[in-house]
């Protein structure tokens, strides 16, 4: 596909689908994970719609919007449990040999099925969307500015680091290029938070600055507005990877910058979603200039996640120079 439009959305969603799968279920559940891939997309429409929505029904109430929302997700959780239950039944007959989170969430404090159905949901659904959205404005951002891809592959080959460096090792050994393909992840979802708005619901009576909050209000925190105020970030529209440089770090505090939450709720999937698009991006930036495909004014679109729109073509194109 050298020289051929390529949809970034479609690519990294199925790149790392299969990572998150593999990783969670090991590699011998190649039915269940074909089955979940087809259960995901289509509980994806389904959240979109009722984010969509002027006015949200409660769930119980069985309006269209909330039955195929509710038929979707029977669907999900079929295919977890199907996924559960052949686990238990390989472990009791001693022939599981699972190397995956399923199996050290099995083996470690005891969870009845509905417990490991919501661990495994919640470890999924933190790092799949968001993380292959968050590579695609990455990328996006690198075929508009090709000097950055540049730099970072010249410090790749200073390292010695090439097309065959294996994974895991990747900017690993090499502080100065883990430390820019960090700035440059952490300026993507600083520019482009996946997570664009969190919600949450008080649970006692609260004075927020001048304004009384009820028991049970529902808070909206705007983290789009936080990464994007000129309070606390200077041209907060323009794409600086070097502003995330330590010393320029100081007048930043961690609540002006919420890419994965804070505090207990922080978003359990940041270190695993970090080492993937580590990998990712270095890998890639190794290999390949990255060439816009016609209109290349990208706007956002704010669902569950905030996605292009339109979707993003870009033309990889090897790079000969190694």
């Amino acid at each position: 596909n050298f020289g051929k439009p390529i949809n970034l959305c479609s690519l990294f969603a199925e790149l790392i689908f299969g990572m998150m799968a593999r990783l969670l279920f090991g590699e011998r559940a190649e039915t269940e994970i074909k089955l979940l891939s087809e259960t995901i997309n289509e509980l994806a429409v389904q959240a979109d719609n009722q984010v969509a929505q002027i006015v949200n029904l409660p769930l119980f109430i069985p309006s269209p919007a909330n039955l195929r929302f509710k038929s979707a997700r029977k669907k999900f959780d079929a295919v977890l449990y199907s996924l559960i239950n052949k686990r238990k039944k390989e472990i009791a007959e001693g022939v599981a040999t699972g190397d995956d989170i399923l199996q050290m969430l099995l083996e470690s404090e005891p969870l009845n099925a509905k417990q490991l159905r919501d661990e495994l949901t919640t470890l999924f659904m933190a790092g799949y969307e968001t993380t292959s959205n968050t590579l695609s404005w990455l990328f996006y951002r690198l075929a508009r500015n090709p000097e950055i891809a540049s730099r970072i592959r010249s410090d790749l080959n200073r390292s010695g680091q090439n097309s065959n460096t294996p994974d895991q090792q990747l900017g690993s050994n090499h502080p100065r290029v883990s430390y820019n393909i960090t700035n440059l992840i952490k300026e993507t979802m600083r520019l482009y938070p996946a997570v664009w708005l969190i919600v949450r619901k008080n649970i006692s009576a609260t004075v927020l600055g001048e304004y009384f909050l009820p028991k049970g209000s529902v808070i909206l925190l705007n983290v789009y507005g936080l990464h994007h105020n000129e309070t606390y970030w200077e041209k907060p529209y323009e794409f600086r990877p070097d502003r995330f440089k330590t010393q320029n770090i100081s007048n930043q505090n961690q609540c002006n910058y919420l890419p994965f939450g804070m505090g207990p709720r922080l978003c359990i999937g940041q270190p695993f979603a970090m080492m993937i698009m580590q990998v990712v991006v270095s890998r890639l930036i190794n290999s390949f200039d990255f060439i816009p495909s016609g209109d290349f004014e990208i706007g956002m679109k704010p669902q569950v996640t905030l996605r292009p729109n339109p979707e993003i073509y870009l033309r990889f194109k090897p790079v000969t120079n190694l």
